[in-house]
């Protein structure tokens, strides 16, 4: 999401500090941010929270944390 957020607006050198990362890799961060739009972090992020709840019992009593872990995992890649 940082990524999306400051790419627009810094130069390659002052994204790489933002990011906490060497500017070497920020050619990884581009092509996940092509993969991964907006929309999709805000989802996936919806996915972790409800997942993280669901988890720890709220609203879950029979799934084991394993079964929820590859619901989540398959949420996430479709």
């Amino acid at each position: 999401m940082k990524y999306h957020f400051y790419a627009p607006k810094s130069s390659e050198k002052e994204l790489a500090v933002i990011l906490g990362v060497h500017p070497y890799f920020l050619k990884d961060y581009r092509v996940a941010a092509q993969n991964y739009t907006k929309a999709k972090l805000a989802r996936i992020f919806g996915y972790l929270k409800d997942y993280d709840l669901r988890s720890k019992g709220v609203g879950n009593v029979s799934i084991s944390d394993g079964e929820l872990l590859k619901e989540l995992v398959f949420k996430i890649l479709h």
